[in-house]
């Protein structure tokens, strides 16, 4: 939730999708302090933002795609 809350913050989005295979770490963080170096594992790469509008019928339909094949692990995953 926290990246995802970063980019609705800077862009002023109503929502933020991400998609599943940017985040690069399983590890669990413990309370304390978050250096860059933990962002840069978890997002290693620099993939930049876009904003779109869509209705809400299409981001449904996106979110319905993202799961249509579940359990088959396809890779649609948000």
């Amino acid at each position: 939730n926290f990246i995802c809350d970063v980019m609705v913050a800077a862009t002023d989005s109503d929502l933020a999708l991400l998609n599943s295979g940017t985040l690069r770490s399983d590890r669990i963080h413990p309370p304390g302090p978050f250096k860059i170096r933990d962002l840069s594992q978890i997002l290693p790469m620099l993939d930049p933002l876009i904003v779109v509008e869509i209705s809400g019928e299409d981001l449904l339909a996106a979110l319905e795609n993202g799961v249509c094949m579940y359990p088959k692990l396809e890779g649609r995953f948000l």
